[in-house]
């Protein structure tokens, strides 16, 4: 039961946000924020994904992915706006195919 008090204090905290007309960089902040705290991540990406065409079915999307907003306490330094392909292996691709969570083990930095 805690775990889904936590998960509605959670959205209370991003609709309030909404609510006050916060401009959307602080409310996907604060959406990257609450998920690291929900799921114990050490770092938590919200990524806008502009797919370049429908895949065939079988075949990894194509297009691009950009970091809207990112919780990282590490100290990396991982900006909004950062954009890289969709590479076949990673975590995003497999998102857009499967219409659910994922994760990846690192956000590639070349």
């Amino acid at each position: 039961m805690t775990q889904l008090a936590e998960q509605r204090a959670a959205c209370r905290r991003v609709a309030t946000l909404i609510a006050k007309s916060a401009i959307p960089a602080d409310v996907f902040g604060v959406v990257a924020d609450e998920l690291a705290h929900l799921v114990g991540a050490d770092a938590t990406f919200v990524l806008k994904v502009d797919l370049a065409e429908p895949a065939a079915a079988g075949s990894p999307p194509t297009g691009t992915c950009t970091i809207v907003a990112a919780y990282c306490p590490s100290g990396d330094v991982v900006s909004p706006g950062l954009s890289r392909g969709l590479s076949p292996g990673s975590a995003t691709p497999a998102r857009t195919r499967i219409c659910r969570p994922t994760q990846s083990p690192a956000w590639p930095t070349s």
